[in-house]
């Protein structure tokens, strides 16, 4: 015999507050970054981590090995604060910076990643805690950028320094220290937009097909309809010209008076 029923407590889930920062994709990329305590800091130039083209194992999408070679683009033994950028075509209005990251080991005694654990062996290996929110970029045809700052400091500079971005705007993809989370992938160009897409027009391509079906029929019905019209008319008319049969003159029976 079953048992009472046990009411259940729904915990609402936690919203989040809205940004009042400007969001970074709208702000024009700065080259250096001043914070509160008086250090400046000088961002490097972008170089390109991912391409929009999977590997031969379809499991990621292939990294530029040229624009992270690590003794001319992105080096061994650094720590620091980096941004990504995804980037579709030449024009500037398809740049977004959407994340901004902190790689703690900025000395040997550090604790944490250096940026290129975390860029090249993270991101650009299998996308990291990011995949998800990258993918649909890459899916989209965009390019993974990166740049960064290096801090040569200690640990809490990089985090300091961090912090002092997401203050200064809302990074689509970042959680902490910004608002909710936000796609700037158009519905259509993603992967599942695409399918639902690609579903909406199988569904109206048989709806289509159904009333050439229907208008099928009904002209198969015209047509039968016209064809026995047609040959009503033909038979009559046939009837109206065929020649009229003359009897044979037969005389007259006589009869006879005695009769």
């Amino acid at each position: 015999m079953a048992g009472p029923a046990v009411a259940t407590t729904k915990i609402p889930r936690r919203r989040v507050a809205p940004s009042k920062s400007p969001h970074r994709e709208t702000m024009a990329d700065a080259a250096h970054v001043e914070c509160g305590d008086g250090k400046i800091y000088r961002w490097g130039q972008w170089r390109r981590g991912l391409t929009p083209v999977l590997r031969p194992n379809g499991k990621w999408y292939l990294r530029d090995e040229t624009s992270l070679n690590r003794d001319t683009g992105l080096p061994c033994g650094i720590g620091g604060v980096y941004e990504i950028r995804a980037t579709k075509g030449a024009s500037m209005a398809n740049w977004r910076v959407v994340y901004v990251g902190r790689a703690t080991k900025v000395d040997k005694e550090a604790k944490g990643s250096t940026l290129r654990e975390r860029i090249y062996q993270g991101y650009c290996h299998d996308g990291s805690h990011l995949r998800s929110k990258l993918q649909p970029y890459l899916e989209s045809g965009h390019e993974i950028w990166f740049r960064w700052i290096v801090v040569g400091g200690s640990t809490e500079d990089a985090i300091v320094l961090e912090k002092h971005l997401l203050g200064k705007a809302d990074y689509a993809i970042n959680k902490v220290l910004n608002g909710a989370v936000r796609s700037l992938v158009p519905r259509h160009e993603t992967k599942d937009g695409r399918l639902e897409s690609a579903l909406d027009e199988v569904v109206a391509l048989r709806i289509q097909i159904e009333d050439l079906r229907e208008e099928n029929d009904r002209l198969r019905v015209e047509r039968n309809q016209h064809w026995e019209a047609s040959e009503r008319y033909r038979r009559e008319r046939d009837a109206l010209r065929s020649p009229v049969v003359m009897l044979p003159h037969l005389p007259l029976a006589t009869v006879s008076k005695d009769e």
